[in-house]
């Protein structure tokens, strides 16, 4: 059991709870081997003469007190099947077989703890923090690697439970859409006019969009049009999808407060998104990711508003410090965070799209909430590929059409982003309107085309 029981433990118990796993599946220590397991796995030695079982090579560099500098890791490439899948090791070896005669190429434990327990986030100092206080992507070990846009823990879990001799068939990638509602008036003030207005020539949309922010702003004072933010309507239409809206509700930054979720427009998409059978989700204020009377006070008005429980959460401007926002937000009650993915990219920054408990390195244990990792986000899309609509619409259905199963993916999309003062082809509403229709289909190239 090594110098960290627990952290095994802390994997085995993963395992077993993937949706990917055997039905009925569960794990225990044996001390006597010849007791009659379904399945005798033997971790960092061999089996006994006459017994028979699969022996995964003990690494000893994670599982232990002392932790390695996650800067000197590197991915190894194993072969299974079709398929290359990558370890985490200090000195990994030419490219060989994931599994044969009864041993597993590498620790596969180890690399599953260090992608779910964010180790690199926890050991990351100042210097390698961005502005909203996690790891900066070019440390991060998946975009070292190149790897961020694969789901190399779900791909781990399948080929682990074939390999111990289970039949598993493919699994549908399953989806939920969620929108973190950052402001909802592009107009509140003839400042924020101009700004927007600046805002299209810096990125690059030139004078006709200018113009029409001009022209819709004269719509909306002189006759009361619609704001290009209000996208409530169609957003939160009555298709059956697995929605979430994640609201603000307090703040004391000038990143805050840009509405009152108690106001009418407010009140309204709350009504529509509960009446359609969507989620709320709290969206903590700037502050809040160190605050605990913040966030317990914005968690209770949203609740009181709401008139539900709250469990959900994510961090405006993924503004997230590890391990003390996760302490906050056990602390409150959360039962779901979904705050962990990228700022200017897409992918897995946890390795996994599936829900998951974070691991509680002080005490030892996995935290009581659930991380559902979010996968795309339009910003950092957008950001990723310089605001250019075809190679948005490249890299995103390539992301989604190279994982048709074996994992899920959590979309944002801001209720802001689909302007149609900068976006008049409304073609990002579209992609957004195509993904439910995708995933009810085995292939749509006519929506990728």
């Amino acid at each position: 059991r090594g110098e960290c029981p627990e952290r095994i433990g802390y994997v085995l118990d993963f395992l077993v709870q993937r949706p990917l796993a055997p039905p009925g599946m569960h794990w225990q220590w044996v001390e006597d081997p010849t007791a009659g397991s379904s399945r005798l796995l033997y971790y960092g030695k061999q089996p006994q003469v006459g017994l028979r079982g699969h022996v995964i090579p003990a690494q000893r560099l994670l599982f232990r007190e002392q932790l390695p500098d996650c800067s000197t890791l590197r991915a190894g490439r194993y072969r299974w099947r079709q398929q290359v899948l990558y370890s985490v090791e200090k000195n990994p070896a030419a490219e060989a077989p994931f599994f044969t005669a009864g041993h597993f190429g590498f620790d596969l434990f180890e690399t599953i703890f260090f992608h779910l327990s964010r180790l690199e986030e926890y050991q990351c100092t100042p210097e390698q923090h961005d502005q909203w206080d996690l790891l900066r992507a070019e440390f991060h070990f998946l975009v070292r690697e190149g790897l961020e846009r694969l789901p190399v823990v779900d791909q781990l879990v399948r080929a682990f439970y074939e390999a111990l001799g289970y039949a598993l068939s493919p699994r549908p990638t399953t989806y939920e859409l969620s929108h973190d509602i950052d402001i909802i008036q592009k107009f509140r003030s003839p400042g924020k006019v101009l700004r927007s207005m600046g805002s299209a020539v810096y990125r690059g949309r030139g004078l006709g969009a200018v113009g029409r922010i001009a022209r819709r702003y004269w719509g909306c004072w002189r006759r009361g049009d619609r704001d290009p933010f209000d996208t409530f309507d169609w957003l939160l239409s009555g298709a059956p999808v697995r929605k979430r809206l994640y609201l603000m509700t307090g703040g004391i930054t000038p990143y805050d407060r840009h509405y009152d979720v108690e106001e009418d427009l407010m009140r309204r998409g709350m009504s529509l998104a509960l009446e359609r059978g969507y989620e709320l989700g709290l969206h903590p204020s700037y502050a809040a990711y160190r605050r605990l009377d913040l966030l317990r006070a914005e968690k209770e008005r949203l609740e009181r508003v709401g008139g539900q429980p709250v469990g959900w959460s994510r961090q405006h401007f993924l503004h997230f410090a590890f391990p003390e926002t996760a302490d906050l937000l056990e602390g409150v009650g959360v039962t779901h965070d979904s705050t962990w993915g990228y700022q200017d990219r897409i992918g897995f920054r946890c390795g996994t799209g599936f829900a998951y408990r974070p691991y509680h390195f002080l005490e030892k244990r996995a935290y009581r909430f659930w991380e559902v990792p979010m996968i795309v986000m339009d910003s950092a899309l957008l950001k990723a590929t310089d605001y250019q609509p075809d190679r948005f619409h490249e890299q995103f259905w390539e992301l989604i059409q190279s994982l048709p199963h074996d994992t899920h993916l959590t979309f944002n999309f801001h209720n802001s982003t689909f302007d149609d003062t900068w976006w008049p082809d409304q073609w990002l509403r579209k992609i957004y309107l195509d993904i439910p229709t995708y995933f009810q289909k085995e292939i749509r190239p006519d929506i990728i085309k």
